[in-house]
């Protein structure tokens, strides 16, 4: 331990000493002048409140300072020796199990806020404080020859009945809140009235039970209940304490009717005890579970704000359906995702009639029936169910199912428009040229070998044509890269158009371009096209005033049959196409039979 430790231990065992010293010689003093009646004995239980206050790390010095100070107050009195010894051993004894006892329900931590911990707290408090009370009758009965049981009893007895007085205040809910309070008419008015129907009611209550012959101390019952359902649990503790205190204080100046005269001055002084706190604790616990109850009510509020905030702040929709398949919870942007307005969505809403609205709307065109077994089928599995819904202004909503514990299912509806339209434009440009806007390589590699399926499929020849621009690399040092651009572009634009719509045109790259066509039956048929398409290139086009104008060298090969060797068949349009250019440019040539492939 630290000296910032040692000092404050120090500082508290000083503090114990002097309200151990300070309570006892006060409940001494108060027992001399009623007659030897013990009424009220706080000591322990303020040392045991000191301890839940500053941790079990200070247990010791609360101790030490405790004992200290009962031996100071039995010399104050000159009691035997006895006692001084044995009387601060059993207190300390008392004071350590009750701590130790109540820090295990962590009361140290939390209040007492459910009628279970309240019984817990009276069942630990009472089994705890018997040890400390066997050891003190055990001392009295030793030095005075009192009989052990009568002391047993009114140390059990009167200790417990003092700690509950003390500590039930402290360890309750509802403290009052002292920070801005001011003593004027508004904060006075409910105090004066809240003690004008106490007054009246426990009144009211002791006539009743006088006429009846019962104790009077049962007519606190009623104002107790009356004040429980304030649910502050510590208005009905101090009010209970006070009460305790004083009609104890009754009883030994003889203020007090009692019923049974006969008893001695203690016994009537500790039935007077016992029987206003058997009116006011189940009071308390009624109190306890009021408040419990108005602060789960404040918890659920505060939930319900919270999750209309989050819903209001999703940027999905969401919708959530019970087992007979009914609206609970929703959100706003479900009802406008799905067009929707705040008549046709309310709790309790079945989701069929939902779906007709949205039939209505034009935004939902599948079978009800059908799509809630889609759900239950998965949701019953306890698996998502994902499906899209297009809207009929074109939108696409995306939603998403998942399995409740009660039964339903909570929907999360996402507008997916904007990404699909993304992977879309992703999807056309991984398969595109972003230059002339022709299908890439990519597509050429899948278009083909689809056409060469089709092509078996219905008994007609694959005819490839591999086109290479001539003199390409000339155009752009004349004219700037800039034009030749412009030209790829037109070669593009011109292949369309020459080209049947059926057939297939890509870039492969460069200054190159493929053709693939099911629509020649001979190379002859195919070398028109070429003839065609070489024609057209050559015309001149003007590019910022100047004409500019390109020939082509064509390769052509044709196959057939179900053993269609695409590559091999893009090898023979490339040594084709080879074959054009030595040959002088400007021309086609078909792949012949016996030319060698690599």
């Amino acid at each position: 331990m630290n000296s910032v430790g040692v000092i404050q231990s120090g500082k508290i065992f000083f503090a114990s000493f002097l309200l151990f010293l300070v309570l006892a010689t006060g409940g001494v003093c108060l027992a001399r002048l009623s007659h030897d009646v013990a009424v009220f004995w706080p000591a322990n239980a303020a040392m045991v409140a000191l301890c839940l206050i500053y941790g079990l790390w200070h247990l010791p010095a609360v101790l030490l300072g405790a004992f200290l100070g009962n031996i100071a107050t039995q010399l104050l009195f000159g009691d035997p020796l006895i006692l001084i010894l044995g009387l601060p051993f059993a207190n300390g004894l008392e004071i350590l199990l009750v701590t130790v006892g109540l820090r295990a329900l962590k009361l140290d931590e939390t209040p007492i806020e459910t009628p279970k911990s309240f019984m817990y707290f009276l069942g630990v408090l009472t089994f705890l404080v018997l040890p400390g009370a066997v050891i003190g009758a055990s001392t009295i009965h030793t030095g005075f020859g009192l009989p052990f049981a009568n002391s047993l009893i009114y140390w059990w007895g009167g200790d417990t009945l003092s700690s509950i007085i003390v500590l039930l205040p402290l360890l309750s809910t509802g403290w009052p809140r002292w920070s801005g309070f001011a003593f004027d008419r508004k904060t006075l008015l409910p105090v004066l009235k809240s003690l004008t129907i106490l007054l009246l009611c426990s009144v009211f209550s002791m006539l009743t039970l006088h006429v009846l012959n019962l104790p009077l101390a049962l007519a606190f019952m009623a104002p107790s209940c009356w004040l429980a359902l304030q649910g502050k649990p510590f208005k009905v503790a101090a009010v209970g304490s006070v009460l305790v205190i004083g009609v104890s204080l009754l009883v030994i100046f003889g203020l007090w009717p009692q019923n049974n005269s006969g008893l001695r001055l203690r016994d009537q002084v500790f039935e007077a005890q016992l029987l206003t706190l058997l009116a006011i604790l189940p009071s308390y616990a009624i109190a306890v579970a009021i408040s419990g109850l108005a602060r789960s009510q404040e918890q659920i509020e505060k939930s319900n704000m919270r999750l209309s905030v989050t819903l209001a702040n999703m940027n999905q929709g969401v919708s959530c359906f019970d087992r007979n398949f009914k609206l609970t919870v929703w959100n706003d942007k479900y009802a406008h995702m799905f067009g929707m307005t705040k008549a046709d969505v309310y709790a309790g809403v079945s989701f069929f009639d939902l779906l007709a609205v949205q039939a209505r709307n034009g935004d939902f065109a599948g079978a009800p029936r059908q799509l809630l077994e889609n759900i239950m089928r998965d949701v019953r599995q306890s698996q998502e169910h994902v499906a899209e819904t297009y809207l009929g202004n074109g939108r696409i909503i995306k939603s998403v199912h998942s399995p409740t514990p009660l039964g339903g299912w909570i929907g999360t509806h996402e507008d997916i428009t904007e990404k699909r339209m993304m992977e879309k434009k992703l999807a056309y440009e991984s398969m595109h040229d972003a230059l002339t806007t022709l299908p890439n390589r990519r597509y050429f590699d899948k278009e083909i070998a689809r056409k060469a399926k089709a092509a078996h499929e219905i008994g007609c020849p694959l005819t490839l044509f591999f086109v290479d621009l001539d003199h390409f690399k000339q155009i752009n040092d004349s004219v700037g890269h800039n034009a030749g651009d412009a030209l790829l572009r037109h070669t593009g634009e011109t292949i369309r158009k020459v080209i049947d719509p059926a057939d297939f045109v890509a870039r492969l790259g460069g200054d190159e371009f493929a053709i693939v066509s099911k629509r020649f039956q001979s190379l002859e048929q195919a070398g028109q096209l070429a003839n065609t398409l070489n024609e057209a290139l050559r015309a001149p086009w003007v590019y910022k005033g100047k004409k500019v104008s390109c020939e082509v060298s064509i390769g052509i090969t044709l196959g057939r049959g179900a053993k269609l060797d695409i590559e091999r068949l893009r090898a023979e349009a490339d040594i084709a196409l080879y074959g054009a250019k030595r040959a002088g440019r400007g021309q086609h040539k078909a792949y012949v039979q016996g030319q060698r492939v690599a």
